[in-house]
């Protein structure tokens, strides 16, 4: 297996420094379009634009774009209308900054430093972050994975910004592709298409996982890269 370290450039977007700019420059080049869908996500966060953005993702989700209105959203997220429309333009922009700063969260996340994990073989650090990711931010990761699978809720977003999402995507998928072809080393066989399966199984494990129950988080990350290997292998 080929190991990877992570390291952390100077723009401050993270990626497994041994892949080379082939995987590094797209994953960096993605970030900064979906700073370009969220132009503030590099400003100090507001509370209230961030409970804004958690709460149209739940709602988007559970009771669906067109059903939710601006005024419910401001109502569960405990404002008037018009301080949703200070922030944003529409339920459009709020859809599309919703998704783009649940992506760019996660991509700064699978792709960052890890003492535990420094040393680790790529596509284990991958599996381990992306299950990491999904258990602790479970509010965000659940509703924006089923809305960015929805063709329907896409069609609400603008073109550039639905682009920006998809290049986000395309960056990830290319990264677990690196590590399944590195982990089958030296005969890879159907890496993308594997990397594709590693990927909607590490997404699904909040169907579940219950905190406080018979495993851990640490047990989760455990037990699905075993499950990871055992896929790969067969």
């Amino acid at each position: 297996m080929t190991e990877a370290s992570v390291t952390v450039g100077s723009s401050g977007s993270a990626f497994a420094a041994q892949l080379g700019d082939g995987l590094s420059e797209p994953v960096s080049t993605a970030l900064a379009r979906l700073e370009l869908v969220d132009p503030d996500v590099g400003e100090k966060r507001s509370d209230t634009r961030e409970r804004i953005l958690t709460t149209s993702l739940r709602l988007f989700a559970t009771v669906g774009f067109q059903a939710t209105s601006i005024r419910t959203i401001a109502h569960e997220v405990g404002i008037k209308a018009p301080g949703v429309y200070s922030h944003f333009d529409s339920k459009e922009t709020i859809l599309a900054a919703a998704l783009a700063r649940a992506l760019r969260d996660f991509l700064l996340f699978v792709t960052s430093p890890d003492t535990g994990l420094g040393e680790a073989d790529l596509l284990e650090l991958l599996v381990r972050k992306h299950v990491r990711f999904q258990i602790a931010n479970a509010q965000v990761a659940m509703p924006s994975d089923s809305l960015i699978a929805n063709v329907q809720f896409l069609q609400e977003i603008e073109a550039r910004h639905l682009e920006a999402l998809r290049d986000a995507q395309r960056a990830y998928v290319d990264l677990v592709t690196a590590g399944v072809a590195a982990a089958q080393h030296p005969s890879p066989s159907l890496p993308r298409t594997l990397a594709h399966v590693v990927i909607t199984m590490c997404d699904g494990v909040n169907k579940w996982y219950r905190e406080g129950g018979r495993l851990g988080a640490d047990a989760v990350e455990d037990f699905m890269w075993d499950r990871v290997r055992a896929v790969i292998a067969s």
